[in-house]
């Protein structure tokens, strides 16, 4: 007989949940949470520059913050590659704005290209993330 047992979450589970969350986190501006997903030496490239950090990375995310929402980021499944304490991943995602009375409207389509170590304590981290653009304003 079988014994279930409390397994740990998979890796390339565990790195989506921190895809996923990282999207609410960001859209709900909980940039203090949001920043705890990232290494010390983290590095987020945009169209702004690269932010190279974890301080940098959580300066760039303080400008973008407004206190009430904003966006809503719509993602897609991400293939990720584990490779034993560092991972890779691809995310296609689609910026949501608007609401009310002008309705909602697409703001981008991008692609995250995420690049993850596993923090001593076995989490995953962002090592660096890259936005690429692929669409704007549809």
């Amino acid at each position: 007989m079988t014994v279930p047992t409390n397994n740990p979450m998979s890796d390339h589970e565990a790195i989506r949940q921190v895809i996923a969350r990282q999207a609410q986190l960001r859209d709900d501006d909980r940039v203090d949470e949001w920043i705890d997903n990232w290494a010390d030496d983290g590095v987020f490239i945009t169209e702004a520059g690269r932010h190279e950090g974890k301080a940098a990375v959580k300066a760039l995310a303080d400008t973008l913050t407004t206190g009430k929402w904003r966006a809503l980021h719509l993602l897609s499944q991400p293939w990720i590659e584990v490779d034993g304490d560092r991972a890779r991943a691809e995310t296609d995602f689609v910026i949501v704005t608007g609401g009310g009375e002008r309705g909602f409207r697409v703001r981008g389509v991008n692609r995250y290209h995420d690049r993850f170590v596993r923090s001593p304590e076995g989490r995953w981290l962002y090592r660096e993330r890259r936005v690429e653009p692929r669409e704007r304003e549809l």
